[in-house]
């Protein structure tokens, strides 16, 4: 391995950083082995560096392609920069009188348009996404402002809705109570129906063999002629207090008096109350009297 090989790996393996600086502290230590070595000075004083800077232009050069450090790390690791390149660089630096300056001007003013251009590009671009930015922000506000409100709306809803199904728990409670209320009491009617219905049986049953006489047609027409001849008024209760007239076939209804049957099935056709004292009548059952009839007919015999 070369001297020249053996200094460029002990430059490459300092540890530059890649940026401006780095490249022209290796260029100098790389182009100056007497003084910058391994074996001899291991970095460039801080005085020193100074002094360097303004020898080869340092301020004017930095950051430009005309610097002759310009990617000089890169360049070295690439094993691109060859001692021939960094000489004829150096003497370009120290060299300028073949530089044709009109040329290198319009070279430059050229390059200061392309970067202008590029920079109004790169500041048009900055701006609209700063106005993206700023748009995406807004819109995040936005949604988590709307986000926050609908969440407390929802808060709000998911609490009404818990009074509500409260009340409304209260209240089937208290419906159900009542249900089951009037159910129990439906039930006591029932029982209450169920009793009356029997006693109404056994009340009609009782009455089952107690009818009206079996008057034939002809018969009752020959009673009522016989006994329109006949004037009673001592006798006032074999008088039918619908007809006024002496009863021929007597029954006795649910207030205790006794009718002609014609007449009270006619009166009944039209009125549940008693014909005699107007009281509502609990049933329209006619019983026969037949001691009344009797009487009347024994009545009718003697005289």
């Amino acid at each position: 391995m070369t001297t020249t090989d053996q200094h460029k790996l002990w430059i490459l393996s300092l540890g530059f950083k890649n940026n401006t600086s780095a490249d022209f502290k290796a260029w100098i230590m790389y182009n100056n082995p007497d003084t910058y070595s391994s074996t001899k000075q291991l970095s460039i004083r801080y005085s020193d560096l100074n002094v360097l800077k303004d020898t080869h232009n340092y301020t004017s050069l930095k950051g430009t392609i005309d610097a002759p450090w310009f990617k000089f790390l890169h360049k070295l690791r690439n094993n691109t920069y060859t001692t021939t390149q960094l000489n004829h660089d150096t003497n370009n630096n120290n060299d300028d009188s073949n530089i044709d300056w009109k040329l290198k001007y319009t070279q430059l003013l050229k390059e200061t348009n392309t970067y202008k251009h590029k920079y109004l590009s790169l500041k048009n671009m900055n701006k609209a996404l700063n106005n993206t930015i700023t748009t995406q922000r807004n819109t995040i506000k936005h949604y988590t402002e709307h986000k926050n409100k609908t969440e407390q709306e929802i808060k709000l809803i998911t609490h009404n809705f818990k009074e509500i199904q409260t009340s409304l728990t209260n209240k089937i409670n208290t419906y159900e109570d009542y249900i089951n209320k009037c159910y129990q009491t439906m039930l006591d009617f029932e029982k209450q129906y169920d009793i009356l219905k029997l006693e109404n049986d056994s009340f009609k049953q009782n009455f089952s063999n107690i009818s009206s006489s079996q008057l034939s047609s002809q018969t009752i027409s020959t009673l009522q002629q016989k006994y329109e001849k006949l004037s009673f008024p001592q006798y006032p209760t074999i008088i039918c207090p619908i007809t006024q007239e002496i009863m021929v076939e007597p029954v006795i209804a649910f207030d205790g008096q006794s009718y002609e049957k014609t007449a009270i099935e006619q009166w009944f056709q039209s009125n549940n109350k008693s014909p005699s004292n107007g009281t509502e009548l609990s049933s329209r059952i006619l019983i026969a009297n037949h001691s009344l009839r009797k009487l009347i007919a024994e009545i009718a015999t003697s005289t």
